[in-house]
């Protein structure tokens, strides 16, 4: 059983280092990552090649119509049976993760998940942490409530049974992917398990990008779901219209802490 990471660069000089310093430090060793740089020019592709001597690596460098792209191009050279997607940032908890994360990849789940830890800028406090049993993620999957993607582990044959991604989202094509295969999925979130830390922020964390999620988010509920639900969808329209008005308000950074504020509340630390 072989698991290969994808990870999407742009000019990720700072912080792929200690990405694939994690992956290096893995005490289970039946991997590859796969970069998929979007022709950066910083010394991201130099930092990712002084990793070949230390685990199987595939370095795609060529330009891209965005991280779909990206991925689909990494599915098209794996060799492994699960396939875990890593933003350049992100890194794994510790060097047991993996192996401790093998022990539930078999042919009776096609998705695994576990905790994922969301950190501030600064990496010294944690925000909040990610993750619900499958049972309650499919519930409410078609309704807008995405498992945690980076990070989790994705059977091979899902690409094979339901394609790549749509690159004609910008940020919500994982989530359309999920809508095409989560009915018939089986799948498993290990509750006491941290697997993946995290930084907040990131591509979704802006005005334009709120919306631009709405309409994706929509877009793909549609198109797969028999039952569009309009209250869901005009629920949804509110939310991303005052988050993107109190973004504007109070900033990036204060929006965050409102974020975490609303989690602890509703949802404990």
């Amino acid at each position: 059983m072989r698991v290969s990471f994808i990870i999407a660069t742009y000019n990720s000089a700072a912080t792929i280092g200690r990405c694939l310093d994690s992956l290096a430090a893995q005490d289970f060793l039946d991997f590859e990552a796969i970069i998929v740089d979007n022709k950066s020019t910083d010394s991201t592709l130099e930092i990712a090649s002084s990793f070949d001597n230390k685990m199987s690596m595939k370095v795609i460098s060529e330009p891209d119509r965005g991280i779909y792209d990206a991925w689909n191009k990494a599915l098209q050279i794996i060799s492994g049976d699960w396939i875990v997607f890593l933003g350049s940032d992100d890194f794994l908890a510790s060097h047991t993760v993996l192996s401790q994360m093998s022990k539930h990849l078999n042919n009776d789940v096609q998705l695994v998940y576990a905790q994922i830890f969301i950190f501030d800028a600064k990496r010294d406090k944690v925000l909040y942490k990610t993750g619900k049993k499958w049972e309650m993620t499919k519930r409410n999957l078609p309704k807008g409530e995405m498992y945690p993607h980076t990070g989790a582990f994705h059977s091979k044959k899902l690409f094979e049974m339901y394609g790549k991604f749509d690159d004609s989202y910008k940020i919500s094509g994982d989530f359309e992917f999920a809508l095409r295969f989560f009915a018939n999925c089986t799948g498993k979130f290990i509750n006491d398990l941290q697997f993946l830390h995290m930084t907040t922020g990131g591509v979704s964390a802006s005005i334009a990008n709120i919306k631009i999620r709405f309409l994706e988010d929509s877009r793909a509920i549609k198109s797969h779901t028999r039952n569009i639900f309009p209250t869901y969808l005009y629920t949804l329209g509110i939310r991303n219209f005052l988050s993107s008005y109190i973004l504007s308000l109070v900033g990036e950074k204060n929006f965050e802490i409102l974020k975490t504020l609303k989690r602890n509340l509703f949802y404990g630390k």
